[in-house]
């Protein structure tokens, strides 16, 4: 007898897989540092998903074509995709925001720009000139004439910078900042009153912007985060000539100036300097490429969270 088959489609499996991981995130029961270990995972894992997997559904909207089930529609599974991962993207804050209200009762503090006494912003000013400044670029959008290719997987900080102008009036010029990945991602500060404190190099740069950009003497200066997932599916060509191997390493270059999939951005950016940014990396602000999320990304880092202080580990 004929009976009817409910097939789970397989991106929006794959979706369900990942939160199981976050359920482990949200696990009270499992050890605190374990915890961050699921979040960094989870991210890590969501960012392959949509390197490959998203970016294989985007080529069948693109080309109308269907994938291994043609009852599906790409178009449709998109937008479950999107739907998903924003719930998602939602919990996951949730979920860091209460395992760093856990670290605080246990006297360790993650700290930011704004929450620093002198002692720790005496720290981080010298910690910039000494260790962050030596290996960082910004670059002013400004002043040259192609838009930069933008890393994958790199983290970067779009800069706003409100300077006065002669007439009083006030204009905006914006700058890039990539986020060294050779350093650590997260920073000890000194010990203060038994208390340990941790800040992230992002608002280490965040507290610096102002002497970074002294020399155009800004009135203010504002950074917000953001990342680019590239297309990460290989291409082989037909070449009858050439061999598996060099078909493999050229697909594989390919891939580092891949057709950007996903834009995470700091939902708090001014919708000015989102516009901006999209019509330069041609992403279309309607689109469901666009993703606003908090205020640090690529939290895939968390897996090397360091262990000061932490009791339950």
């Amino acid at each position: 007898m004929a009976r009817s088959k409910k097939i789970i489609n397989r991106e929006i499996s794959w979706l369900a897989f990942n939160e199981r991981v976050l359920n482990e995130a949200a696990d009270n029961s499992v050890p605190l540092l374990e915890r961050l270990k699921f979040l960094g995972i989870f991210s890590n894992n969501r960012d392959e998903f949509f390197r490959v997997r998203v970016a294989s559904v985007r080529r069948q909207v693109a080309l109308n074509e269907r994938g291994d089930d043609p009852e599906v529609d790409p178009k449709e599974v998109l937008s479950r995709i999107q739907d998903i991962s924003l719930k998602q993207q939602k919990r996951y804050e949730a979920i860091y925001e209460d395992i760093i209200k856990e670290l605080n009762t246990q006297g360790i503090r993650l700290v930011n720009e704004v929450a620093l006494n002198q002692k720790h912003r005496d720290y981080i000013e010298e910690y910039f000139r000494d260790v962050v400044d030596r290996v960082m670029s910004p670059i002013m959008l400004d002043q040259i004439k192609d838009f930069p290719h933008l890393n994958d997987r790199a983290i970067y900080l779009a800069v706003s910078l409100t300077l006065k102008k002669s007439s009083g009036k006030s204009a905006n010029r914006y700058a890039l900042i990539e986020i060294p990945a050779e350093l650590p991602r997260f920073v000890p500060l000194p010990d203060h009153n038994e208390k340990k404190f941790i800040i992230i190099i992002d608002d280490i740069i965040r507290h610096n912007l102002m002497s970074i950009f002294s020399v155009f003497k800004p009135k203010s200066v504002e950074a917000f985060t953001f990342k680019i997932t590239r297309d990460a599916e290989l291409d082989l060509d037909n070449d009858i000539s050439r061999s598996f191997m060099d078909k493999m390493q050229r697909s594989l270059k390919k891939r580092k100036k891949g057709t950007a999939v996903r834009f995470v951005y700091d939902a708090d950016m001014p919708k000015v300097l989102l516009r901006y940014l999209s019509l330069k990396m041609d992403l279309s602000t309607e689109g469901d490429a666009l993703i606003p999320g908090g205020r640090y990304h690529n939290l895939k880092d968390l897996i090397s969270f360091p262990k000061v202080g932490i009791i339950n580990y």
